[in-house]
């Protein structure tokens, strides 16, 4: 049950980040020719480099789509690209299992989009191919210079597998700003990554060093973080499962209505539009079931239980949402996991039992075992407008009950108004 919740949760997700709603923005494209053209770019704030664009000169124009053959430059939203002709490292990346036996570069001479991290008598571009492969470039006396960098594995003698890499980027940075002196000593004692935050850093120490200072500097990315306060309410439905004839195993009891409140910390991913968030929400809340249970033998011989059990708990959400661009008002989705702490619980049984005449009562534990912690999986859909969101979610949880003969299961709706700050 669990498997098929979560698998139709993540594909729906992953199906929402295929959807691509156009973003027109101002921007402008230079021609082979040299011509600047104003206009409007789709801007997707593109985390893989695009290898195509779509243009018009007015809003109400038609598209045209430019690829890298077309045009020399755009520009949109303070991020801008060139195109180029250079060679591409595509080695496979990832898993020791993935890598290549040796260190050989893989390239693929290509003409693409270069984003312009930093330009100036210096410079740094970067392509990224994927998710997880990138390339960055810097252009020496006109022409453009992979920096290069591969991943690879080396058999050891003991037939043991050790991932290395080809890392000539560090000794190519250091001939491009030899100017300065001092880039040799921090490029050895911080060996910068092959990740941009990590690359534009050395060379701002270049600019730094030398007292310049670049014509232009690619915006920095953040992640962005938002907190959000909570009110609501959930319905809570318990079902009760086993092999044994537990009195419970069966029983339908009435769904318990409760209050809720919390407050979340939303962290937003840069490059994403503000569509991709993950949010993690700390709830106090509150489910409590009574009902009769009757187990009858005959007229002669039966008994009644009443009980009252229920839980309260300190519950965490961790969701992955995404939120729909749009003027005004913005649907989202999300989905993740619940973790759940028992702070408080009521666990009671009444006994009333009849047999052959003989009356009798005693008390005891409805549920033989409460559990201490709960998992689930949750999903839902809402809508927010400016500070205010409202959000309808369910969660299947598997209950509170930790005794081996008797398992259980909660259903929960929650209607959620949030408010961010």
């Amino acid at each position: 049950m669990y498997k098929k919740v979560a698998l139709t949760l993540l594909v729906s997700l992953l199906c929402l980040s295929a959807i691509s709603q156009k973003n027109f923005q101002p921007g402008f494209i230079i021609d082979l020719k040299g011509k600047k053209l104003q206009g409007y770019i789709d801007f997707q704030n593109w985390e893989i480099t695009p290898n195509k664009i779509s243009f018009k000169e007015s809003t109400n124009a038609s598209t045209i789509n430019y690829n890298p053959t077309q045009i020399r430059e755009f520009q949109v939203e303070g991020e801008k690209y060139i195109s180029a002709k250079v060679a591409l490292e595509i080695s496979p990346v990832g898993s020791v299992s993935r890598l290549d036996r040796n260190s050989e570069l893989k390239l693929s001479e290509e003409t693409v989009f270069l984003r312009v991290l930093i330009e100036g008598e210096k410079s740094l571009y970067h392509h990224k191919i994927s998710s997880s492969k990138e390339n960055f470039f810097i252009k020496d006396k006109g022409e453009f210079k992979l920096l290069v960098y591969k991943e690879y594995v080396l058999e050891k003698e003991d037939g043991a597998y050790l991932k290395t890499q080809n890392d000539s980027y560090i000794s190519l940075l250091n001939d491009y700003l030899n100017d300065c002196g001092n880039v040799f000593r921090y490029l050895q004692k911080n060996k910068p990554a092959y990740k941009k935050t990590s690359l534009i850093k050395s060379f701002n120490f270049y600019y730094d060093c030398a007292n310049r200072t670049p014509s232009l500097e690619a915006p920095k990315e953040k992640i962005q973080f938002s907190s959000t306060l909570i009110l609501g309410a959930v319905l809570s439905q318990v079902i009760f499962r086993g092999s044994s004839d537990h009195y419970l195993i069966g029983e339908e009891f009435p769904i318990s209505t409760d209050p809720t409140l919390g407050a979340t910390l939303n962290i937003i991913f840069p490059r994403s539009r503000q569509r991709w968030s993950l949010r993690n929400e700390l709830f106090i809340t509150n489910h409590n079931f009574t009902g009769r249970v009757k187990d009858s033998i005959s007229s002669s011989e039966y008994t009644n239980y009443d009980v009252n059990f229920g839980v309260t708990y300190f519950k965490l959400f961790t969701n992955l949402r995404y939120t729909f661009p749009a003027e005004g008002a913005r649907a989202f989705v999300n989905a993740g996991i619940s973790n759940s702490l028992r702070i408080d619980a009521r666990n009671e049984r009444q006994e009333s039992f009849y047999f052959f005449g003989v009356e009798g009562e005693r008390e005891g534990l409805a549920i033989s075992s409460l559990s201490v912690h709960e998992l689930g999986l949750n999903g839902g859909i809402g809508l927010e407008y400016k500070k205010l969101s409202l959000e309808g979610r369910y969660e299947l949880t598997d209950g509170m009950s930790a005794s081996l003969n008797l398992g259980s299961q909660v259903n929960r709706y929650y209607l959620i108004l949030g408010y961010t700050f």
